[in-house]
């Protein structure tokens, strides 16, 4: 056993601890995030009315943002294949589920009427959340695996967007926001990351096509 694979063994115990205390961290953010979310809802008279679409769409996103870290497991992935393939069946109901609430939602009332920015933030980001879940979905049956990946990578980061908006939102209001300035997160809590994400793709998509070209170049170089 060389030094490499004798590193990895030591490491890969301390590393499945660490990803199971995050899915408990993601788990208790999203149930206590999403309990504030509801009573926030329900106790105000300018947002959308329809309970049933409300509890249906946090439920339905509660399941996706619980279940979604699953997909990036490798153990997962690479020992029980039948299980990822169902946990991703199921993220994906989850997450086109919620995105439809989420766009009944805005078109059965808008959110905060007097409020562009987080009405256009909120139907943005319910149009993003299906669009990349759709997107990623075509890959895998296609047979493009890594192309899926990144698409999932892509989704989850809007899955996620929730939360950042509680958390962003409540940094603002602490610090001296007035509650509609928040508005702005509901922009701000998924546009940045999808840019960030995608030129992180994109960096390494370069970073291969280099690496692909360089044999050729030392032959000629060689020549």
């Amino acid at each position: 056993m060389n030094s490499l694979s004798l590193k990895t063994n030591v490491l890969q115990k301390p590393l499945q601890i660490a990803f199971v205390l995050f899915l408990i961290y993601m788990a208790y953010m999203a149930l206590y995030h999403g309990i504030k979310g509801l009573a926030y809802f329900q106790n105000n008279s300018n947002t959308v009315t329809n309970p049933v679409i409300l509890l249906a769409h946090i439920g339905t996103g509660f399941i996706a943002l619980v279940i979604g870290p699953l997909q990036f497991s490798s153990v997962l992935r690479k020992r029980y294949l039948k299980a990822h393939r169902s946990v991703g069946k199921i993220y994906l109901v989850a997450v086109l589920l919620s995105g439809i609430f989420g766009l009944l939602m805005g078109t059965y009332r808008t959110f905060f009427l007097d409020q562009v920015v987080f009405g256009t933030g909120t139907m943005g980001l319910a149009l993003a959340w299906l669009t990349t879940a759709i997107v990623a979905y075509s890959y895998i049956r296609k047979g493009l695996v890594e192309k899926h990946k990144e698409w999932m990578v892509r989704n989850y980061v809007v899955t996620f967007g929730f939360v950042t908006y509680r958390i962003g939102a409540e940094w603002m209001i602490d610090h001296g926001f007035s509650w509609p300035e928040t508005a702005v997160m509901a922009w701000l809590c998924w546009v940045p990351q999808l840019m960030v994400v995608d030129y992180f793709f994109q960096l390494r998509s370069k970073d291969k096509r280099q690496k692909a070209e360089t044999p050729i170049t030392d032959v000629l170089l060689h020549r």
